[in-house]
């Protein structure tokens, strides 16, 4: 039961969870002058790229799972340079940040996802 509810919220968790990631690389970009809407632009490319990944995984074996999960990792690196710019080393620091933030707020909301399974 908290299963299944879990699951049918989960894309909108995914969907206000737009946002934060937004606000994400508002904050370490906020040197550039660029618009709320430009960043949030960005952050639904990247996620429907993710999720279109996600999609390709599932139906992939192993071997091309490696290689679509690298194709992915590389792709985020060059489109954060693409629509940010910056030198390759600012944005591998502002790309590990976010590699590193994102899991931990992606757990918190499925968490929160979760309790409200629960409770509803």
């Amino acid at each position: 039961m908290v299963k299944d509810r879990t699951l049918s919220l989960t894309p909108y968790a995914m969907f206000l969870f737009l946002p934060v990631f937004t606000m994400l690389t508002y904050f370490l970009y906020w040197r550039r002058g660029m618009y709320y809407g430009e960043h949030i632009v960005y952050a639904f490319h990247v996620h429907a790229f993710a999720y279109f990944l996600l999609l390709a995984l599932t139906f992939a074996n192993q071997t091309v799972g490696i290689i679509f999960a690298l194709w992915g990792i590389g792709y985020f690196w060059f489109a954060m340079r693409r629509v940010f710019g910056g030198r390759w080393w600012t944005t591998s620091l502002r790309y590990l940040i976010i590699g590193s933030l994102y899991p931990l707020m992606l757990v918190t909301f499925v968490t929160l996802t979760m309790a409200i399974a629960i409770f509803i």
